[in-house]
């Protein structure tokens, strides 16, 4: 589901939800219309949520300030491979002192960079995956220098930054020992997410639920389309569904390339 969640979101989001409820404006539900703020999303079906689908890119922690003003945000939802150290620190400080909770759905990742914005919650709960990795200098950065000791007092600052915004999220010491210790990512088991996770007493849990829901409804409503659009895309169950009619193969000449596939 998590792969093909992402492919198809990502054609949403280029293709704009107006072009997209304009191609099928007899089925295309209202609580999937949405806000795009740089890599965040807002969706009508739940306006309190923000969605965090993409890489951190430079300027997201602009859009992010910018979706807060305009949505009463309680939740930050989290599926992303990380992206831009510096981003995703400042968006982690935004989502501490905002007291937002922060969520990584069932299937969902949140790697690299993207582990600050969900260590950066008040409430924060991890039902996908969490990971985390030593870092160093940003990308950019090393190939604008190529003195050594530049990319060394670069990657010790990157480190110190880290390090201070962690700390003042109350992370547990032994995040750290699994962050700086190996390059490679480090996936927290369910055990040791359940020990990260923070349940803030003004928070409604529900919310969590429904936006499990609301993803899980998406991801059919997408997966419909899809078929739609390219056989290929079709799972056995579909053509299935869409090549019968009562119990034999349909006559009608909308179903027949379900029929002959």
């Amino acid at each position: 589901m998590g792969n093909f969640f992402l492919k198809m979101f990502t054609i949403i989001v280029c293709c704009s939800v107006p072009v997209f409820a304009e191609d099928h404006p007899e089925n295309f539900p209202q609580e999937f219309e949405m806000t795009s703020y740089g890599s965040f999303v807002n969706f009508r079906g739940v306006p309190n949520a923000l969605f965090f689908f993409e890489e951190i890119a430079n300027e997201d922690s602009f859009e992010f300030r910018k979706a807060l003003r305009n949505h009463e945000i309680d939740t930050v939802v989290l599926w992303s491979n990380g992206g831009s150290v510096f981003e995703g620190l400042q968006m982690a400080g935004i989502i501490h002192d905002r007291g937002l909770a922060t969520y990584v759905p069932e299937f969902g990742e949140c790697y690299s960079a993207c582990s600050f914005m969900f260590f950066g919650g008040d409430t924060k709960i991890s039902k996908g995956l969490l990971g985390v990795h030593q870092f160093s200098a940003d990308e950019q950065a090393s190939k604008e220098t190529e003195q050594i000791g530049k990319t060394q007092e670069i990657s010790q600052f990157t480190v110190s930054e880290i390090v201070g915004f962690l700390n003042e999220f109350k992370t547990p010491p032994w995040v750290f020992e699994k962050m700086f210790q190996q390059q490679e990512m480090y996936v927290f088991s369910k055990q040791e997410l359940s020990r990260l996770e923070t349940r803030s007493s003004n928070y409604d849990l529900k919310k969590l639920d429904e936006i499990g829901s609301f993803l899980t409804r998406l991801s059919d409503f997408m997966a419909e389309e899809a078929c739609n659009e390219d056989l290929k895309e079709c799972s056995a169950e579909q053509l299935c569904e869409r090549s019968i009619k009562e119990d034999n193969w349909s006559a009608d000449i909308v179903a027949q390339p379900f029929v002959r596939e």
